[in-house]
Protein backbone atom coordinates (compact mmCIF):
# COMPACT_ATOMS: atom_id res chain seq x y z
CA UNK A 1 0.00 0.00 0.00
CA UNK A 2 1.23 3.43 -0.37
CA UNK A 3 0.17 6.88 0.81
CA UNK A 4 -0.39 9.91 -1.43
CA UNK A 5 -0.94 13.50 -0.15
CA UNK A 6 -3.34 16.06 -1.98
CA UNK A 7 -3.54 19.81 -2.05
CA UNK A 8 -7.47 20.91 -1.42
CA UNK A 9 -8.54 24.56 -2.34
CA UNK A 10 -9.73 26.35 0.96
CA UNK A 11 -13.69 26.92 1.26
CA UNK A 12 -13.81 24.31 -1.45
CA UNK A 13 -15.51 20.75 -1.19
CA UNK A 14 -13.51 18.06 -2.76
CA UNK A 15 -15.30 15.26 -4.28
CA UNK A 16 -13.55 11.85 -3.67
CA UNK A 17 -13.61 11.79 -7.80
CA UNK A 18 -11.38 14.92 -7.57
CA UNK A 19 -9.01 13.44 -5.51
CA UNK A 20 -8.89 10.30 -7.47
CA UNK A 21 -8.13 12.15 -10.44
CA UNK A 22 -5.40 14.22 -9.03
CA UNK A 23 -3.77 11.15 -7.70
CA UNK A 24 -3.69 9.26 -11.25
CA UNK A 25 -2.01 12.25 -12.20
CA UNK A 26 0.51 11.44 -9.24
CA UNK A 27 0.04 7.59 -10.66
CA UNK A 28 -0.26 6.55 -13.87
CA UNK A 29 -1.02 2.76 -12.68
CA UNK A 30 -3.41 3.57 -11.15
CA UNK A 31 -7.59 3.23 -13.28
CA UNK A 32 -11.29 4.19 -12.21
CA UNK A 33 -13.88 4.20 -14.14
CA UNK A 34 -16.08 7.86 -14.74
CA UNK A 35 -18.28 9.32 -16.87
CA UNK A 36 -20.87 12.14 -16.55
CA UNK A 37 -19.47 14.03 -12.86
CA UNK A 38 -22.93 14.55 -11.63
CA UNK A 39 -24.05 11.38 -10.35
CA UNK A 40 -26.21 10.24 -12.99
CA UNK A 41 -24.51 7.14 -14.96
CA UNK A 42 -23.30 5.83 -11.48
CA UNK A 43 -19.90 4.81 -13.43
CA UNK A 44 -17.70 6.06 -10.64
CA UNK A 45 -19.53 3.54 -7.97
CA UNK A 46 -17.54 2.29 -5.20
CA UNK A 47 -17.57 0.91 -1.70
CA UNK A 48 -16.27 3.19 0.68
CA UNK A 49 -15.65 2.56 4.27
CA UNK A 50 -18.01 -0.25 3.90
CA UNK A 51 -21.16 1.96 2.36
CA UNK A 52 -22.10 2.53 -1.87
CA UNK A 53 -21.84 5.54 -2.79
CA UNK A 54 -20.79 7.73 -6.06
CA UNK A 55 -17.51 9.19 -5.92
CA UNK A 56 -18.41 12.88 -7.90
CA UNK A 57 -21.04 13.19 -5.63
CA UNK A 58 -19.26 12.43 -2.48
CA UNK A 59 -17.72 15.38 -0.62
CA UNK A 60 -13.98 13.84 1.04
CA UNK A 61 -15.63 15.33 4.26
CA UNK A 62 -18.55 12.32 4.34
CA UNK A 63 -15.85 9.32 2.80
CA UNK A 64 -13.45 9.84 5.84
CA UNK A 65 -13.93 10.15 9.99
CA UNK A 66 -10.00 11.32 10.04
CA UNK A 67 -8.80 14.43 9.39
CA UNK A 68 -8.89 14.06 4.96
CA UNK A 69 -7.24 10.94 5.09
CA UNK A 70 -8.46 7.95 2.86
Amino acid sequence: MQDYTLEAEEGRDMMLLDALIQLKEKDPSLSFRRSCREGVCGSDGLNMNGKNGLACITPIRHSTSRARRL
